[in-house]
């Protein structure tokens, strides 16, 4: 029986983009060609410059709507709130070194952020690994570039327990209440499942939705599932910031490594579009600004990377999804 913790929410997505800036200076070049100037004064008159008429002062707010719109969606690997408090202000920097105004979108689920790729309404946006094999293949996202994070562009998923548990392996999890993130997720579902078909294990038929890796160790650490897979950049930050939460817990397995989820940009992004935020991000750690949002986050520096670096991805999928070990898909 599947029980959803949190769902997505639902909502249309007006479609805005950086053609804004090219609307603007057409219709400014047009204003421009029919402005009616003033007859001339009389012969007798003197016009000085210093006495000229000023143009009419640009409304501030009208001024802002004319900046070309950077409109940013993060997957909720972590609770909404800290998402928007953490991501929040790396969706600012970069506008503002674009001239660009910020638009952070959230949506509840992974499979939500691909929608808003399909629809082709974003600038930019940060996923799941999980979720970008679908994400290039259906809707041609491209990716950018991914976050370093202890010198490394790569995680891994933790299969949890509780602290209390007598579980000891894998194993040990045959019936047990189960704690998935989202079914496009790599760490939080997808390894899991892989594993247990490895040993010839069913897969979890109590299975609880949490769309946050943060809900799933917070759910483990209480007692209320058995068992939970993550993402261990999530549960190495929660160990640093509240380790009597982790402490809870136990890990019962690590995976090998993962490329790191990436951020993307959806198929119509002009290359120039392309090229500058990536330069953008990868310039980051050098300029102080940057570095004081990277070390909120817990991020080195960003670097590029590659469509192949996820081909472990696809045979990991390849492998679970035509053997039937899907679990029934949460609401999204």
């Amino acid at each position: 029986m599947n029980h959803t913790v949190q769902g997505a929410p639902a909502g249309q997505v007006n479609r805005r983009g950086w053609w804004l800036a090219g609307v603007a200076v057409s219709a400014a070049l047009i204003a421009a060609a029919h402005v009616i100037l003033p007859e001339p004064p009389p012969p007798a008159q003197r016009v000085t410059l210093s006495r000229r008429v000023p143009p009419p002062r640009r409304d501030g707010v009208a001024a802002e709507r004319e900046r070309p719109l950077l409109r940013v969606a993060f997957a909720t690997m972590i609770s909404p709130t800290d998402t928007h408090a953490s991501y929040g202000r790396l969706a600012g920097y970069l506008a503002a070194r674009m001239g660009a105004r910020p638009e952070v979108v959230h949506r509840g689920s992974y499979g939500a952020v691909n929608e808003l790729l399909a629809a082709d309404s974003l600038s930019l946006a940060f996923i799941c690994s999980g979720a970008y094999p679908e994400a290039h293949e259906r809707y041609g996202a491209r990716p950018l570039a991914v976050p370093v994070i202890d010198g490394r562009a790569t995680y891994r998923s933790y299969v949890l327990a509780p602290a209390s548990s007598a579980a000891s392996s894998l194993a040990s999890l045959a019936g047990a209440r189960v704690a998935l993130v989202d079914p496009r997720s790599l760490t939080g579902r997808l390894y899991l499942l892989s594993r247990l078909r490895e040993l010839a294990m069913p897969p979890p038929q109590q299975v609880s939705w949490t769309f946050s890796h943060d809900r799933s160790i917070r759910l483990v650490a209480r007692g209320l599932v058995d068992a939970a897979p993550i993402d261990s950049l999530v549960w190495e930050r929660l160990a640093r910031s509240s380790p009597q939460l982790t402490g809870a817990t136990k890990i019962l397995e690590r995976s090998p490594e993962y490329p790191a989820p990436p951020f993307v940009v959806p198929k119509s992004c002009p290359d120039a579009l392309s090229n500058l935020l990536g330069r953008t991000l990868f310039s980051m750690h050098r300029d102080p600004a940057g570095k004081v949002i990277l070390d909120q986050l817990g991020i080195d520096r960003f670097e590029s990377t590659r469509d192949s670096s996820y081909d472990i991805v696809r045979r990991l999928q390849s492998q679970l999804e035509p053997a039937g070990h899907t679990p029934a898909r949460a609401v999204e």
